[in-house]
């Protein structure tokens, strides 16, 4: 789900506020295809990514003819279309007997039943990775250079022949396919759909850790995703109770550390690290090597 803001707000520049609602129409599509419609849970993950992805496009047609907050304006309309009048309907947040909530099977592969912690941490990273491979591969495909032109100025693409709609359209359809693969892998985790856990507004909180750890870092979506999930539940089961406040605290400091380092914390991490390396090589360099290349620099500007 954080893997989806890369490649239409970190590499596109693009605010969308809508990701949680394409998260529940790729939980929605997934349950139903797989309980009612006896498709593989797997296949049905990917088919849920796919019909996310061309609801993303149809969404996109009208709201990337705006910019900056009115596209945004015009996704957040959509989350709260999607959650006051789409998913409260009996057929889409219902199980055939009636009752509220879809089930899904667990997730299996080839023999492989998905239907614990670890055997799902393992299925997920795999996922996790197949996916970020697809963000690279469009980083260095013309496509990816198209959507760092129309970040950094659109009137100067446009002018170099950059086809500015099509490029956008292709980067919003894309973020809903990752974000419908993202809930449709949590549908098959927890067996169950409770669409209620994805409104519109938690979707913005996705977004402000995103920001906080990298928009544009695939190693970003991964920290933000881990630290989203467990560090709730790291507090509140081995920390008393006056700590509650600290994961707000952190979230705060976090957002103040993005005036310093517009990037994220996981940028700001390898630089600093980066940074070390090479003091801590230049310390590990003999003086006599570094007399002797000072003697080789100086000779052979004297022969020239």
């Amino acid at each position: 789900m954080f893997l989806s803001f890369v490649p239409v707000t970190g590499d596109g520049g693009m605010i969308t506020l809508a990701q949680a609602s394409f998260v529940g129409i790729g939980a929605v599509t997934a349950a139903k295809l797989s309980a009612e419609h006896g498709v593989t849970p797997f296949v049905a993950v990917l088919c849920a990514g796919l019909f996310t992805g061309g609801v993303g496009l149809i969404v996109a047609l009208p709201a990337l003819r705006l910019s900056d907050i009115y596209l945004a304006l015009a996704t957040f309309s959509f989350g709260l279309f999607m959650d006051n009048l789409v998913f409260p309907m009996r057929s889409v947040s219902f199980d055939p007997s009636g009752l509220f909530g879809l089930t899904m099977p667990h997730l299996h592969l080839l023999g492989w039943n998905i239907d614990d912690n670890r055997s799902f941490v393992f299925a997920a990273l795999g996922v996790f990775v197949i996916l970020a491979l697809l963000i690279r591969l469009m980083r260095r495909s013309t496509l990816g250079l198209n959507l760092t032109a129309v970040r950094w100025s659109q009137n100067a693409a446009a002018t170099s022949g950059v086809p500015l709609l099509r490029t956008k359209l292709i980067s919003f359809a894309f973020s809903a396919f990752l974000a419908g693969i993202g809930g449709a892998m949590i549908a098959g985790y927890n067996g169950r759909v409770d669409i209620g856990n994805y409104p519109v507004l938690v979707g913005l909180v996705w977004l402000a850790v995103m920001t906080i750890f990298g928009i544009a870092s695939i190693a970003g979506a991964l920290v933000a995703g881990i630290v989203f999930t467990f560090m709730p539940q790291l507090f509140a089961q081995y920390l008393p109770a006056s700590w509650s406040q600290v994961p707000t605290i952190l979230f705060g400091l976090g957002a103040i550390g993005l005036a310093k380092e517009p990037d994220g914390i996981v940028a700001q991490v390898s630089r600093n690290i980066a940074a070390l390396r090479l003091k801590l090589r230049r310390r590990s360099t003999p003086p006599a090597v570094l007399v002797d290349r000072d003697a080789a620099v100086a000779g052979g500007t004297g022969s020239s």
